[in-house]
């Protein structure tokens, strides 16, 4: 058993980290059914590979924070600036070279990969996403659907023991990591657990309390993005070195116009046909709050940029046919005199 009073240690070294790859899009309320009833299992995660080169996914690790945004406790010991306090971890599988992602490509990570629409009209078609989470429930009254045809992702741990939804209030933060490769999941579970004392203040008084935690270190966090209602805001989850703002979904965390919205990067600019997006570790900066939620967007986005190239590539040599055409027709009707 931990001590309540441990420090935060580092028991491997970790990796260092590149900023390659990055959460474009996050969507977490889930939608509404025409009847406007919460519907859920349509949740996902769009990571984007925005770097200049292709890379590998194999063994990126998606986070959900225990610590919310919107409640601000006085923690002993504050471990925020050295390490990410996770309550949900999944890990995309792989051999290190089986999922290569272009540059300007992304992955579609899901919680069920079927066709929404057919239950609800109001959702997505995510049978083509390219990894779903999945989990073993120990009640047989809630269980979770598989895809076959669509890889799972590894489950790490998760505080649940039914089934993971991530906070569909936006009140947490969400990370992208990667750990050592001589660090297995055995030694992770048993080295990372953490227990860590707080001072909960509320109307009916100040109360010591404590909780338990796995830590991933800063050092392994490759993106992180701080979620929470614009109106809530209490603290960041996270060090600020890793997000030093937010964005959100809805006004409140009951705000019933946050269903069907998601937090989405901003495009910085394009370089042909990729985008590459805004990454200053300020998600007040680098996302665009409370969009209308769309699976597909960045892939959409390319689509349209590679036919408008082609548009103007076709303008352009038309323009230019017709500018050899004139110079042509101008020299041969001028007569110039014989000397």
């Amino acid at each position: 058993t931990l001590s309540e009073t441990q420090q935060v240690t580092t028991k491997a070294t970790p990796i260092k980290q590149e900023r390659t790859f990055v959460l474009a899009e996050i969507f977490t309320p889930g939608t509404q059914t025409p009847e406007g009833k919460t519907y859920t299992g349509d949740r996902y995660f769009v990571i984007y590979n925005n770097s200049g080169m292709t890379l590998y996914a194999d063994g990126l690790v998606l986070l959900e924070s225990k610590l919310k945004n919107t409640l601000k406790y006085t923690l002993e010991p504050d471990f925020r600036s050295e390490s990410f306090a996770a309550d949900a971890i999944y890990r995309i599988p792989g051999d290190g070279t089986q999922y290569p992602v272009p540059s300007g490509g992304s992955l579609l990570i899901v919680d069920n990969a079927m066709d929404h629409r057919a239950a609800n009209g109001n959702s997505f078609d995510l049978s083509d996403a390219d990894f779903e989470w999945y989990d073993q429930s120990t009640s047989a009254t809630v269980t979770d659907l598989d895809n076959p045809n669509v890889p799972n992702l590894d489950k790490i741990f998760c505080y649940s023991l039914t089934i993971w939804i991530p906070n569909n209030q936006g009140n947490t933060s969400f990370a992208l990591a990667r750990f050592p490769d001589s660090l297995s999941t055995e030694d992770y579970l048993a080295q990372y657990k953490f227990r860590y004392n707080y001072t909960n203040v509320t109307s009916a008084g100040t109360f010591k309390m404590s909780a338990d935690t796995y830590l991933v270190p800063n050092e392994c966090i490759i993106d992180a993005v701080n979620l929470c209602p614009r109106s809530a805001y209490q603290w960041t989850a996270v060090a600020t070195e890793l997000d030093g703002g937010y964005t959100y979904v809805g006004e409140l965390g009951s705000d019933k116009t946050r269903f069907g919205k998601s937090v989405r990067r901003k495009i910085l600019y394009t370089k042909g046909t990729r985008h590459i997006l805004q990454d200053t570790n300020n998600s007040t900066y680098d996302f665009r709050p409370a969009q209308t939620a769309d699976p597909h967007y960045f892939e959409l986005q390319s689509k349209v940029d590679v036919r408008w190239i082609r548009v103007y590539k076709g303008i352009l040599c038309i323009l230019i046919v017709n500018y050899y055409l004139l110079i042509e027709s101008i020299f041969s009707h001028n007569h110039f005199p014989v000397a």
